[in-house]
């Protein structure tokens, strides 16, 4: 996980920009109402999207996965404080998050809603300091990849979280948190459960990702696994040469989970990294 950086003066000043322009333009005058002022026509600003895939490097807030914003499957806006966040969990959110309170307010906009005299603090389901780029959490889980419906398989991350409380670990500069060689994590006690609904300890698969780049940094580099995409020989050599158990190195020859294994090729430099420093 790497730390997100929400105080970057030239990224603020761009993101209020293009939510004032959403919200005046979302005022109908001639009617005195807004009119689709909501979370599904915001998340369709692509320049939006582009300026969260920027300040994150193209990684996912929470597993550090890289995403694709041409694919739309595989990229969603997440909510720090969840789009339907309850009354009772916003002080909650205020206490972890200090930068919330100041910029952010709980309001969502329908027809009946009077027009905003004071657009800030924003609405929090359009609030930039509310919101991060996540990935969809698709993981494939089973022995035969080939009936595998990606799409459907939401196994870490935005999803699985649902409306749960989740602290925004990205947003806690410098916490301690470690990624093990045989795929596991090290962190706080205090981020126990928030892991346990983002299940990214959880999730079987993602554990071997991470398990497969501990091994494969020891001789190889991202070159390396990019070119295994197609060349199979060069894929079997790889694996050959890791500490991979005989039926996790059969589920990482297939197609899908090596192109899976090169999505998340943030921990090659973490992995390079932790070997340096020990």
């Amino acid at each position: 996980m790497q730390w997100i950086n929400k105080r970057d003066k030239k990224n603020r000043k761009y993101a209020h920009r293009l939510v004032n322009h959403f919200l005046n333009d979302a005022w109908d005058k001639e009617n005195n109402c807004y009119v689709n002022c909501d979370f599904d026509t915001f998340k369709r600003l692509g320049r939006f999207k582009s300026l969260l895939y920027r300040e994150q490097q193209g990684y996912c807030c929470y597993c550090m996965r890289k995403l694709d914003l041409k694919d739309r499957g595989k990229s969603t806006i997440e909510h720090v404080m969840p789009h339907k966040v309850e009354k009772k969990d916003v002080a909650y959110y205020y206490a972890h998050t200090p930068h919330l309170r100041k910029n952010v307010r709980v309001l969502l906009i329908n027809k009946d809603t009077p027009r905003l005299s004071n657009l800030r603090p924003y609405p929090h389901f359009c609030a930039y300091e509310n919101l991060v780029l996540s990935c969809s959490g698709a993981i494939y889980r089973t022995g035969n990849p080939e009936i595998e419906i990606a799409s459907q398989l939401h196994e870490c991350c935005n999803n699985p979280r649902g409306s749960e409380r989740v602290i925004p670990m990205f947003f806690i500069r410098g916490v301690a948190f470690e990624y093990n060689e045989d795929g596991t994590m090290d962190f706080p006690t205090e981020y126990e459960e928030s892991i346990k609904y983002l299940r990214l300890e959880t999730t079987n698969n993602l554990c071997l990702i991470r398990k497969c780049w501990a091994a494969i940094v020891k001789y190889y580099n991202i070159s390396d696994v990019k070119r295994a995409i197609t060349d199979y020989s060069l894929r079997n050599d790889i694996l050959m040469d890791t500490t991979l158990e005989f039926h996790e190195a059969k589920r990482m020859k297939n197609d899908l989970y090596w192109q899976l294994l090169y999505e998340y090729r943030w921990f090659d430099g973490y992995f390079r990294r932790k070997k340096q420093g020990s």
